[in-house]
């Protein structure tokens, strides 16, 4: 049996060697591949992808002792959780996937940046889901079925929660109604009811359309024209008495407050530095 000379071993060793960290490489980066690319999209959210909508967002509460609130705004929401909802001076943009809300007066142009941590942005993602879905204790589902609401098919599922403490027993229902028309679970009504205290909310969306690619990237970001500030833009709520069509009149500006997400300065002079140590 020949012997093949120490020199041409090294070599067929060495080409072997180089053979199998290629075959290595490449199958690590056939195995990360996928995770970079969901790292990436969570993350900086850049990719235009799936499929959104935007439609009237009316909250209504029922007319009682002369005052009743009706809110119409614009609300816009997209598959992976993107939401922003626009009423009057007030605009809020939730973005999970980014991590990231902007809170802005979209009449005077200026809005407020805050992050998102891993828990804030699931929690968004998960309130967008039928209650069915999330992990909620003590609660009584029974479904309503199928039914057209506002143009689009939807399937309907009544909550039911009972809170007992101090002798007194209250009762709490949420009436919700998803539709899948539009590509992905949309909540196209949901109605709050407080059994016993004639406590009631109805938020829905009417006049539901999809957005182009285009339209969605825009929506889902400040606008180009807006400048960031250095504190936090806060909702306020103006209301006007109608005393002619027995409701209210609702609205909301906006004030810039200082952060919640920094810590406040102390009131201790000797602790900012401006007088000493004592």
């Amino acid at each position: 049996m020949p012997v093949m000379p120490p020199s041409r071993t090294r070599r067929r060793h060495d080409v072997l060697g180089r053979r199998v960290v290629l075959v290595q490489a490449f199958a690590r980066a056939v195995l990360l591949a996928p995770l970079v690319f969901l790292f990436s999209g969570f993350v900086f959210g850049t990719a235009a992808q799936g499929v959104a909508i935007q439609a009237e967002n009316v909250i209504s509460q029922p007319i009682r002792a002369m005052q009743g609130r009706v809110e119409v705004g614009r609300w816009s929401q997209d598959e992976r959780g993107r939401t922003r909802y626009d009423f009057d001076e007030w605009t809020h943009i939730v973005d999970p996937v980014a991590q990231v809300e902007w809170r802005a007066n979209s009449k005077r142009g200026y809005y407020s940046t805050h992050k998102l941590g891993i828990e804030q942005a699931g929690n968004a993602v998960h309130g967008l889901k039928p209650m069915d879905e999330q992990v909620l204790v003590g609660i009584l589902t029974r479904s309503l079925g199928n039914r057209e609401i506002n143009g689009a098919m939807c399937n309907g599922a009544l909550h039911e929660i009972e809170h007992s403490g101090r002798g007194l027993t209250l009762r709490t229902q949420v009436e919700e109604w998803f539709t899948e028309d539009f590509g992905f679970p949309l909540r196209v009504k949901r109605t709050f009811r407080m059994t016993g205290h004639g406590g009631e909310e109805t938020t829905e969306l009417r006049n539901i359309v999809r957005m182009t690619d285009s339209e969605r990237e825009q929506r889902f970001r400040p606008n180009k024209d807006w400048k960031e500030v250095d504190g936090e833009v806060q909702r306020l709520n103006t209301s006007r008495m109608g005393f002619f069509d027995r409701e209210a009149k609702y609205g909301a500006t906006t004030r810039i407050g200082r952060r919640s997400d920094r810590r406040p300065q102390s009131r201790d002079p000797f602790s900012q530095g401006r007088l000493g140590s004592p």
